[in-house]
């Protein structure tokens, strides 16, 4: 069975005269993230773990300057795992936003550098610019 929807077109106003396309210079529109802003998740972990094997020893303090939770740290910790396996599951947490993302903002290449650079984190200043020029985000501060 079919049903024919109608309306009275003597009832039907006009919106055209209301209705406006955005230009693409409209700064309503939202800006397209930059590689910088844009978000990472876990579909990123096997790029983000491959950039940081060089830190990999220092994996919970670069866990730390990517704000993870010293609890959450230690329950890594516990499993025992060698080193890789353990920055990788800090990466996942991160990756997951299990940290205060309001705070610091979301995942990204730009917290990834700053956190290899920070001196409580990686300490690895050459790793972090190569990162940063390899998906185009501002070297550490």
């Amino acid at each position: 069975m079919y049903e024919l929807w109608y309306t009275d077109e003597s009832s039907v106003e006009s919106s055209t005269a209301a209705t406006s396309i955005p230009s693409a210079s409209d700064d309503s529109l939202p800006a397209s993230p930059t590689p910088e802003t844009k978000p990472l998740g876990i579909k990123d972990l096997f790029s983000v773990c491959s950039e940081l094997v060089g830190v990999a020893h220092k994996w919970k303090k670069v866990g730390l300057a990517l704000r993870l939770h010293p609890d959450l740290l230690d329950r890594i910790e516990a499993k025992k795992n060698d080193v890789e396996d353990n920055l990788s599951d800090k990466l996942k947490e991160w990756l997951k936003k299990s940290y205060d993302t309001e705070s610091f903002g979301d995942p990204s290449w730009k917290l990834l550098v700053d956190a290899v650079a920070h001196r409580a984190g990686g300490k690895d200043r050459a790793l972090a610019m190569e990162i940063a020029a390899k998906y185009d985000v501002p070297p550490p501060q």
